[in-house]
């Protein structure tokens, strides 16, 4: 039931009943990229014999969309481009840490098959053969700034992607379809928090951390580790050199992959690390703090392993944003192996078992940096066991 978001397709064949609709509305809710969800959302309520939009929580309605004015574009670096836009804005009910869906009707002139800036599907707006291309981005404007009209979006160019080269040669006066704010985590959630990320993620690092810093500003601890290619990567120092300046809290770790690190005289108040994402640059950031891992897919495996192997994380699994290659639970650790959609066997036929009951003792060989609550145990036995001793292989807890 809790691996929706890891095998749907296999969900479109199962019966799972309401408790497994339950779970799968938890998920969505949980979920960073809430427009994804709901068309695995869709396909469980299609398995279920319910109509694609009948969700409780209404994470199935469509995207209320906005057309927004292109005021500008301006090169910030080699491969990245700042969208200023202008629009209607208005109320809206979101938090500190929120995003938006960009809808580019681009044509399919390219497949863009195996470019990580996008998600595509069908226009239904449209009759013809063009795809609307979809992205989740985390301005760099605030909410206030949304209500007032004026939407900043930090854009990473994919030479091959179908939407991203699109945004960069948009000109001034062009209209662009943006979705209402979605909320990408609870910052109350956090009194404290480590954030490891990569790329564009820089902007979701910006959000956590502006918004755990400005509710905690004297005793809140905030860890920064931002990972780059080249030191050209990096972008919005100033920014994150006036946090440094304005909490006694803030701690900022440049993770630079290649080339030269800048001059002794322009490394400002953060510090600079040599090399990829290593425990050396992770020295001295404190257990407790609970983690959020954003970026590249890459970045993300190889930071949730760091972690865990570090013991940092505050005991839980950090909060992955992005997917992880060959994971299907993002924030799973590598011991967990691949997983597939579960197969259920009837308790009356399992040895040792009395009245569709049976206990499962087992031992954990490998940790698990996880707090796993009452309603995230399944006692769901996969296989017989043969033998007391014989040994299964399980996946971290899920919610």
């Amino acid at each position: 039931q809790r691996l929706l978001l890891v095998a749907p397709a296999a969900h479109r064949e199962a019966t799972l009943g309401e408790a497994a609709l339950a779970d799968a509305e938890r998920a969505v809710a949980l979920a960073p990229s809430w427009r994804s969800a709901r068309v695995v959302m869709g396909d469980l309520l299609e398995a279920l014999g319910r109509p694609r939009g009948d969700s409780s929580r209404g994470a199935l309605d469509e995207p209320e969309l906005q057309g927004w004015r292109v005021e500008a574009v301006r090169r910030v670096n080699h491969n990245c481009v700042l969208l200023s836009l202008s629009g209607a804005g208005g109320d809206c009910e979101v938090g500190e840490v929120w995003h938006v869906d960009v809808v580019g009707n681009v044509g399919d002139e390219s497949t863009g098959a195996g470019c990580p800036d996008v998600y595509i599907e069908p226009s239904p707006a449209s009759s013809s053969s063009a795809d609307a291309v979809v992205r989740s981005y985390t301005p760099l404007s605030s909410v206030a700034d949304y209500r007032a009209g004026r939407l900043e979006l930090f854009v990473k160019v994919y030479p091959n992607g179908r939407l991203t080269p699109y945004l960069a040669a948009l000109s001034s006066g062009a209209s662009l379809q943006v979705s209402a704010p979605v909320s990408t985590l609870d910052p109350a959630a956090f009194t404290g928090v480590l954030v490891v990320a990569g790329g564009s993620a820089v902007t979701v690092a910006l959000q956590v951390c502006e918004a755990v810093l400005q509710r905690h500003p004297k005793r809140g601890k905030v860890r920064l580790v931002l990972c780059n290619h080249s030191l050209e990567d990096v972008v919005f120092v100033e920014r994150l050199e006036a946090l440094l300046s304005n909490y006694s809290g803030f701690r900022i770790v440049h993770c630079v992959a290649t080339g030269p690190l800048p001059p002794r005289g322009r490394k400002g108040r953060a510090e600079w690390f040599s090399g990829r994402l290593a425990a050396q640059a992770l020295g001295g950031i404190e257990p407790h703090l609970k983690a959020v891992v954003s970026g590249p897919p890459g970045l993300c495996k190889a930071a949730v392993a760091l972690l865990g192997s570090l013991g940092l994380g505050g005991g839980e699994a950090p909060l992955v944003l992005d997917d992880i290659p060959g994971e299907g639970v993002a924030g799973a650790p590598d011991h967990a192996g691949s997983l597939e959609a579960p197969k259920f066997v009837s308790a009356d036929a399992l040895p040792g078992a009395t009245n569709g009951n049976v206990k499962l003792h087992m031992k954990v060989t490998a940790p698990i940096q996880a707090k796993m609550s009452a309603d995230a145990v399944d006692s769901v036995a996969r296989e017989p066991l043969s033998s007391p001793r014989q040994s299964l292989r399980c996946c971290a807890p899920l919610w």
